[in-house]
């Protein structure tokens, strides 16, 4: 018979910790509220552990550190399922990791029909998890029990699937490789949030429109993030895209116009500001379409094309031979920050932003005297 707990007080999490520190694994999982809000916060943490299943209230709590008792263990196994989505959220709140198992990173090196935590508990314990939840508001208490239900079988499997899933590693002789893997994850850190000012480009439908009308466009999508940034809200939950682009069209010149016409709220509430923005658009006139492209690459010359073709090259016969996808040798990403970077020894490698220790290790010598040659 499976338990279910909430825990919700520092007292709590201790005593959960203090009750399973001889365990030899746990599965972990979060959710957060990145649908909702403009700054995403960690709003539950589940956990199991045997038979029992913690639903942990982040929210609730000041501090999560008590679980590092657990995490930081190496001889416990801590389970997750696509783990780099997880695990910078758990550090931000002062949980460290040692001994990661990634069921989603064990798939992908063992070239599963499915990846998903979902299908591979279909494959494995022919069970179909419920889906509806992926976008409910992890911010609400008490949790209706629908949700209580979705968050707990996130974990519910995971022990188990790791289980099965390092048998066929060790199968597959994959085990090191993968172990390599999972422990990149343990120094992951959040990534903050950056506003590019040229996003407006990216909004399907912004082809369409005129010089003039995209500088206004410009504009509004500006005023999108700031309100969104102020309000803690995500940004779509201000304006729609298609919003954005109806009102970037329009030749209003006083706020009662714009409040006429408007049916979302922030545009009525905003509709002085967003008239002198949009008369702030015109003044300025015409302007083009960004080359996003060589926005992304300004720093990418014609000699790193070059040598990123040479690594390239090598990467593709590299796995060929070892018979695995490309990506599991080298990702184009992390060979372009080599062809970019050009390091001249391991050491100058190893600092290449997102280049696992154990691919230095394994390919340093080879990609540093291909660089040498380029």
């Amino acid at each position: 018979m499976r338990e279910l707990v909430w825990v919700d007080t520092l007292e709590e999490l201790q005593n959960v910790v203090e009750q399973h520190k001889t365990a030899p694994m746990i599965a972990l999982d979060a959710e957060m509220d990145s649908y909702y809000c403009y700054h995403t916060k960690l709003c539950l943490v589940q956990m199991t552990v045997g038979k029992t299943d913690y639903l942990i209230d982040s929210l609730a709590l000041e501090s999560l550190e008590a679980l590092n008792i657990l995490t930081e263990n190496p001889n416990i196994v801590k389970v997750f399922h696509a783990g780099e989505n997880d695990v910078p959220y758990f550090r931000r709140h002062g949980v460290e990791f040692k001994n990661i198992f990634d069921t989603h990173i064990a798939a992908k090196i063992l070239e599963l029909e499915s990846k998903s935590l979902g299908g591979l508990v279909d494959i494995y314990f022919e069970i179909n998890l419920p889906k509806d939840q992926s976008r409910a508001d992890w911010r609400i208490r008490p949790l209706p029990p629908e949700q209580v239900e979705y968050a707990r079988q996130d974990t519910l499997y995971l022990c188990e699937l790791a289980e099965i899933l390092q048998k066929e590693l060790e199968e597959a002789d994959s085990v090191q490789e993968a172990h390599q893997y999972f422990k990149s994850l343990e120094g992951l850190e959040l990534r903050e949030k950056s506003f590019d000012p040229d996003g407006w480009a990216k909004i399907k439908g912004a082809r369409e429109l005129s010089g003039l009308q995209r500088s206004i466009l410009h504009e509004l999508y500006s005023w999108r993030e700031e309100v969104a940034e102020k309000e803690d809200l995500a940004v779509f939950r201000i304006a729609h895209n298609s919003a954005l682009l109806s009102l970037s069209r329009k030749r209003f010149q006083q706020p009662d116009q714009l409040i006429g016409w408007a049916k979302n709220d922030y545009f009525r509430q905003d509709a002085p500001r967003l008239i002198e923005l949009m008369n702030k658009g015109r003044e300025r006139g015409q302007i083009p379409f960004p080359d996003l492209r060589k926005k992304k690459n300004n720093d990418w010359s014609a000699e790193d094309e070059k040598l990123f073709n040479v690594l390239r090259q090598w990467r593709n016969e590299e796995s060929e031979r070892r018979g695995v996808d490309p990506s599991r040798v080298l990702s184009n990403r992390q060979l372009k920050k080599v062809a970019r970077k050009r390091p001249s020894s391991s050491e100058s490698l190893a600092s290449v932003e997102g280049l696992e220790a154990w691919k230095v290790e394994e390919f340093g010598a080879k990609l540093v005297e291909l660089v040498g040659q380029g």
